[in-house]
């Protein structure tokens, strides 16, 4: 079936190419070359043909070139481009397969019409397309025609560059406003940002900041969307981006932790005991009784019974004096929970229910239906 399954490949990538081509015709020797090049891939023959048509190669003198690979037939197709297209597609590239006129017009650092003339031109060579429902109101949105002609195109950016570019794409985007809806977007590129101004050992203070909020609220919004992976990656990413001379900030360990117990059951000691300690030497009793009960939680799905206790009865000593308070009422319901599983059922009810009147009290929808 492989050598049936190549001559059919190969074929049909022949048609293709005599389809691009047109009325033009190839030599028979290059065409068995290019064929034998493309190897059945048809993305090859059809940038071969674009670039064929960028040079008018076909009309002109000389031998026709053939690039070893696809990637090589892009490269050269961009360098066959005025700088000022080059330099627009190169930045676009940045804020990903789809981007917008504005803000590859901030990117690039060139005024909206002159970027708006320019992605025409690369629209006529098929380098990108318009799109027809724009993502973002007021903006004429594109796409790279290939997602490869993005990698391309950002990998010929100078390293050096990239921070910045990612910076700039960051807060356009941040400008736009609804960031519960760019919080994926945000963390990319601020985080990318981040990571390459390190690399390059530049200065990252004035990215440090952005970067760890963008990857935090990233996180937030995974967790409430319940995709508990991708919550894990952006909470990972944060406590990276932490700077090594200052504590983390316990609520985002906090988090993290109630991630990992959802998906890495015992991972987490680490970042709870941390928890716990830089919320107790800030007087923040509330934060360290939660650290705890997820310290519970842990110990419990591993099987350690005994463990789990001990840290639910530490949260309930460091909550046992507050009056009212998120943190007591997250204690006392999971009090109610841990009893009942353990089989404990009149201590369970009677905490629960001092759980759920709290979390009424204070309108803790959540919680009032954990309880």
């Amino acid at each position: 079936a492989g050598p049936m399954l190549v001559h059919r490949s190969t074929t049909e990538t022949a048609r293709l190419l005599t389809a691009l081509l047109e009325r033009s015709v190839l030599p028979a020797e290059t065409q068995t070359a290019l064929l034998q090049r493309a190897g059945g891939n048809p993305l090859y023959a059809e940038e071969f043909v674009r670039m064929v048509t960028d040079r008018e190669l076909l009309t002109g003198e000389g031998e026709l070139p053939l690039p070893e690979s696809v990637q090589g037939i892009v490269a050269a197709r961009l360098d066959s481009l005025p700088d000022e297209e080059k330099t627009l597609l190169q930045d676009a590239a940045v804020l990903g397969k789809v981007f917008w006129l504005g803000a590859a017009a901030e990117i690039a650092a060139v005024d909206r019409p002159a970027a708006e003339e320019a992605l025409h031109r690369l629209e006529r060579k098929e380098f990108v397309r318009r799109e027809r429902r724009p993502s973002v109101a007021g903006e004429s949105e594109y796409a790279f025609r290939h997602l490869l002609v993005r990698d391309v195109a950002y990998s010929q950016i100078p390293r050096a560059r990239r921070a910045e570019k990612h910076r700039l794409a960051g807060e356009w985007i941040e400008r736009l406003g609804r960031p519960e809806d760019h919080a994926e977007m945000l963390a990319h590129h601020y985080s990318s940002a981040l990571e390459l101004a390190r690399a390059a050992g530049a200065d990252t203070s004035a990215l440090e900041v952005p970067a760890r909020r963008a990857l935090h609220e990233a996180g937030d919004r995974a967790f409430a969307l319940g995709a508990y992976a991708t919550a894990r990656k952006f909470y990972s990413q944060t406590v990276e981006a932490w700077p090594e001379n200052e504590p983390p900030n316990p609520e985002l360990l906090i988090r993290y932790s109630r991630v990992l117990n959802l998906v890495d059951i015992g991972s987490a000691p680490e970042f709870l005991l941390q928890a716990v300690e830089i919320a107790l030497a800030s007087g923040d009793s509330g934060q360290a009784a939660e650290a705890e009960t997820l310290m519970c939680e842990m110990y419990w799905l591993t099987g350690r019974r005994d463990d789990a206790f001990e840290h639910l009865r530490a949260a309930e000593g460091l909550v046992e004096n507050e009056q009212s308070s998120y943190a007591k009422a997250y204690v006392l319901a999971n009090v109610s929970r841990f009893r009942m599983l353990a089989g404990d059922r009149e201590h369970a009810i009677r905490v629960g229910r001092q759980a759920l009147a709290m979390a009424e009290e204070l309108g803790l929808d959540e919680l009032q239906a954990h309880a």
